[in-house]
């Protein structure tokens, strides 16, 4: 496919896991978040973001370990490569790609939040509005 978006077989073998473990961690959260889905010769293909990337691998090969996390997505079989400048500039900026996509997607999700809240709201308002002519209609009725 492309360095920045892998398939769920590329990342299967990558990992070194079942195609089948790799979508269970898709989950309906991450698809939304990390996942796209591509057209090709009228196939669908899922992609994950370079993001959903270095989740996933820090999740397969290496749990917690943030080291992992700054490594390099350009291809070198996961491998970590410290030992050239160029290599370490490559691994800041994709650090702060991924962190530039991850404040995108919270900026959509709160965008999102404000919105219910306006709704919530307005609804809200509404039904106050509502309780107050049943109010008044019942205190019409009862003289």
């Amino acid at each position: 496919m492309s360095d920045n978006l892998k398939t769920i077989r590329e990342l299967a073998d990558e990992f070194n896991v079942s195609k089948q473990a790799v979508r269970k961690r898709l989950t309906d959260e991450f698809r939304e978040n990390y996942v796209e889905t591509l057209y090709s010769n009228g196939v669908k293909t899922l992609v994950v973001t370079v993001t959903g990337y270095m989740l996933l691998k820090q999740h397969f090969l290496g749990g917690n370990n943030t080291g992992k996390i700054a490594s390099n997505v350009d291809g070198n079989g996961g491998k970590v490569n410290d030992t050239s400048d160029s290599k370490q500039t490559t691994d800041g900026e994709s650090i702060f790609t991924i962190l530039e996509q991850q404040l995108t997607v919270k900026d959509k999700q709160l965008e999102n939040k404000d919105l219910q809240i306006t709704q919530m709201q307005n609804l809200l308002d509404q039904q106050q509005r509502l309780a107050l002519q049943d109010k008044k209609l019942l205190e019409e009725y009862k003289v």
